[in-house]
């Protein structure tokens, strides 16, 4: 500083302190050296702090109600240690101020009091999520004091980020599409309390219709407590058994449902999309294919060897562990000679077990456990004499049914192999894998070079399929995993079978429902002369190797199937002429032929089905039919048995003879041998409305009528009128129809029916006999007929009810009901003495009983019961 007078500026210069002090600029003035003299100012501008920390948006929420919460955004920064500093803060979404802080000083409240609400953002048009938010910050010593400099914070994203943007994978393999919320929400006051609830949801639609993958869920949820976690979806690539090499691109879709009560700020609101490219290259599973086919060979994914299957026993040809699938085989001897017979399969996916069996039984039994409608792990589907099961790996199995005979049913098992298949199957169908030298691995994973010890390592143990008691036990298992085709909305389909598109099938396919009917606790074969009529004629011829050749080459020069079908790429007609003449040689007879040409007719089906390159027309030849057109329209069931033409896939039958192959004599009526649960029918637990019977040569798409006559005998023994219905009968399978009975007509204590079947006209089968009664008053032996009624019950109507009686639990009322035989259609009634039933203390119930005989035989249809007092 320097002295100032009249005629020098500056004089006299010293020095004096000075500080800066938060703005203020503080001097340490010495006393002046001249006397009356002061010191003087002029104006200075304020200095502004230098401080300028890098602040950071922190997402929180406020709750608002008892179930509602808002969100809520501080700017937080450091504050400056040796400094006593107010800071002004300005909130910018997408780069646009939205509201700006008067300046504060910096202390413990400033964090709470300078944040930014919901509430401010929606009154300002922010009203969804979906936006980046920016705080930014200056520094100054005071309100009005200049401002330093600016620091702005990076932009905050609120709303989703998606953690994985594209996505490849092969057809049959799994990935991960991962999100996660960039801020908290929460369920209001009342969150704790209710933390399952307290979830956001995230919907995941599909962008197109392509079905190049399906996922495991069409939505996922995040918890409140867990937002800043990340949450995944998987993607599986949908497995088209068809052959080739590609790939498929489509768009994930990740969005917020169109409304939420409790997330309305987060509503509405499409997060991205994701780029899902699925892979496909069949190479090494083309053609490649498992089967056991009759007499019982055993041909292998790889075609190693073909095993011959000549013992008795249960078998697994098929296993793929990882996903609950296995395939069994039953393998029965069936000829006179060397021959063995696959006679029953069970196909089990999960806990869902579906089942075709003759080995015990004349006719085919039907199984299906486990399944229902909601929660179905394999889808089926009936075509002539022919079952095709998708299931969830991709894989068709084909199961073809045949008769030779009475007691002879048989059926051949096909199985095309999937990318799921390699390095992964096993059974007796082998590892399917790129080489021949790894398919005896037994079941206890070891390898072994001797088939027979391969063959009996893969014997069915306690593991059953065929074993109700067993299959029973699966309900706790899990269905294979669930996938979804989400295209949102209500085009929502979820189910373990949509990891798979079968692509194109044949016509003539009939779905078959979840659910079977079949509850047959004990077999019963009523008709004992059930095979009179079309057993076989045993051959007297003796064959040779040269003999067999000849028979078989001329079957297969005849047969359509084989000629159409030798000039498809990938069918091997000379094996299958070669097992013709092998089935000869062990069977000593020609009941196997058409097998041989079924065989055929299986692999040249399944190529013109997975093979793209047969759609197409020739360019060649750009007027003639695709080969799959030519096969699908001319080949047909056994040739039509010679006894009809092929037309579009359906055979024409001839006069007087039908079925899918021609091969049923019209003439001739159906043949029962079996009725549900030994041929009783229990009111405690249903209400026998629709009695099933099982036997041989129900037509498909026939007409079917059920003719059912009732008998009833009342509490005092009397024997009413014989009631007859002719009704609409139901095909359920192969050898099943229910027939509906008479329900508005009086039921008495057993009502017994008997019932016959006839494909067409009046051409009615020998009757089989069901009994009718309340168990819970009623007891039947299921042999001997005797029946008993407990006393203190009343029977109305076929129904027990209950009376008042001082008599103990033990007093019965018996009666025998004993079959005989007679030639007569009509019921023969010996009425002999009266005995009257000892009356309860109460004197309300008193039954009188005569020993009534009902002569009818199972032959002629009628029922035969004698009814005694014991």
């Amino acid at each position: 500083m320097c002295i100032q007078d009249t005629s020098n500026t500056c004089s006299n210069p010293f020095t004096v302190q000075v500080e800066d002090c938060n703005g203020y600029t503080v001097y340490n003035l010495k006393a002046s050296p001249i006397h009356q003299s002061s010191y003087c100012f002029r104006e200075i501008t304020p200095n502004s702090p230098t401080y300028s920390p890098k602040p950071t948006v922190v997402p929180d929420t406020t709750d608002t109600s008892s179930d509602n919460s808002d969100l809520l955004f501080r700017c937080t920064f450091p504050p400056s240690s040796n400094q006593r500093l107010f800071h002004q803060t300005t909130w910018y979404v997408n780069g646009v101020v939205v509201h700006q802080h008067q300046p504060m000083l910096m202390d413990t409240a400033y964090l709470n009091n300078t944040g930014i609400t919901q509430a401010k953002l929606s009154a300002e048009g922010i009203t969804q999520i979906g936006f980046n938010i920016t705080c930014e910050v200056r520094a100054m010593y005071g309100v009005s004091m200049p401002p330093g400099p600016t620091a702005s914070s990076d932009p905050f994203y609120v709303g989703f980020e998606i953690l994985t943007k594209e996505i490849t994978i092969k057809q049959g393999e799994t990935g991960q599409v991962r999100v996660r919320a960039t801020a908290p929400f929460r369920c209001g006051n009342l969150s704790e309390a209710f933390s399952s609830f307290c979830s956001m949801p995230i919907e995941i639609p599909t962008a197109n219709s392509t079905n190049g993958f399906s996922q495991d869920d069409c939505a996922i949820s995040i918890p409140y407590t867990q937002w800043n976690q990340p949450v995944s979806v998987t993607v599986h690539g949908t497995i088209t058994p068809t052959y080739g090499r590609g790939r498929l691109d489509s768009l994930l879709v990740l969005r917020t449902p169109e409304a939420s009560n409790l997330f309305p700020y987060w509503a509405n609101h499409t997060i991205g999309t994701v780029k899902v490219t699925v892979l496909k290259d069949t190479a090494l599973v083309r053609r490649k294919s498992c089967a056991s086919y009759n007499d019982p060979y055993v041909r292998q994914f790889d075609e190693a060897s073909r095993l011959s299957l000549q013992m008795e026993g249960r078998f697994t040809l098929y296993k793929l562990a990882s996903q609950l699938l296995e395939i069994q085989i039953d393998v029965r001897k069936c000829t006179k000679g060397n021959g063995y017979c696959n006679c029953g399969v069970a196909v089990q996916s999960g806990k869902t077990v579906f089942s075709i069996n003759s080995c015990d039984t004349n006719s085919w039994r039907i199984q299906h456990h486990g399944c229902d409608e909601s929660d179905n792990a394999m889808e089926i589907r009936k075509r002539f004499n022919a079952y095709q099961i998708d299931l969830p790996t991709g894989a068709q199995v084909s199961i073809y049914t045949y008769s030779i005979g009475i007691g002879k049913n048989v059926l051949n098992v096909y199985l095309p192999g999937t990318v799921l298949d390699t390095l992964a199957s096993r059974g007796l169908c082998g590892q399917l894998s790129n080489t021949q030298s790894d398919d005896l691995i037994m079941r206890d994973e070891t390898w072994s070079s001797n088939r027979n010890t391969f063959i009996n390592s893969w014997r069915v143990g306690t593991h059953d399929l065929f074993n109700t008691d067993y299959v029973r036990t699966l309900s706790t298992l899990q269905q294979p995993q669930t996938y979804c085709f989400c295209e949102g909305g209500s085009k929502v389909k979820c189910s373990p079978l949509l990891t798979m598109n079968t692509g194109v099938r044949p016509n003539h396919y009939k779905d078959v429902p979840c659910a079977l009917h079949g509850n047959r606790k004990k077999r019963m074969v009523r008709n004992r002369n059930i095979g009179h009529r079309y057993k076989r004629q045993t051959s007297a011829q003796v064959w040779n190797k040269q003999t067999a050749a000849e028979f078989c080459n001329n079957l297969f020069a005849a047969s359509t199937t084989v000629q159409l079908c030798s000039n498809v790429p990938g069918v091997d007609t000379n094996s299958s002429r070669d097992d013709c003449i092998s089935d000869i040689m062990l069977s000593g007879t020609t009941d196997f032929q058409m097998m041989s040409i079924g065989t055929v007719r299986t692999s040249c089906e399944t190529e013109v089905l997975l093979n793209p390159d047969l759609w197409v027309t020739d360019p060649n030849n750009p007027g003639a039919p695709t080969v799959f057109d030519t096969i699908t329209n001319n080949v047909c069931p056994n040739d039509c048995s010679n006894r009809g033409t092929c037309n579009k896939g359906l055979c024409i039958c001839s006069a007087a003879f039908g079925s899918a192959d021609c091969s049923v004599d019209l003439t001739q009526p159906p043949v029962l041998d079996e009725v549900e649960d030994n041929g009783h029918c229990d009111l405690a637990t249903g209400n026998c409305q629709m009695l099933t019977v099982f036997g041989l040569t129900f037509l498909e798409d026939a007409a079917i009528k059920c003719r059912a006559t009732k008998f009833t005998v009342g509490n005092g023994g009397s024997l009413n009128e014989p009631d007859t219905q002719v009704s609409d009968g139901t095909e359920r399978s192969l050898s099943e129809v229910g027939c509906p009975v008479r329900v508005d007509a009086p039921r008495g204590i057993v009502t017994a029916y008997n019932i016959s079947v006839a494909n067409i006209d009046n051409i009615y089968s020998e009757s089989v006999e069901v009994l009718v009664y309340d168990s819970t008053c009623v007891t039947v032996d299921h042999e001997s007929k005797i029946w008993i009624v407990q006393n203190g019950y009343t029977v109305q109507n076929g129904v027990c009810i209950s009376k008042d009686s001082s008599s103990g639990p033990d007093d019965t009322t018996t009666t025998r009901s004993t079959p005989t035989s007679t030639s007569t259609s009509k019921p023969i009634i010996d009425v002999t003495d009266s005995v009257v039933i000892p009356t309860t203390t109460s004197g309300n119930y008193k039954i009188t009983m005569s020993y009534v005989t009902l002569l009818a035989s199972l032959i002629s249809g009628v029922l035969s019961l004698a009814l005694r007092d014991f």
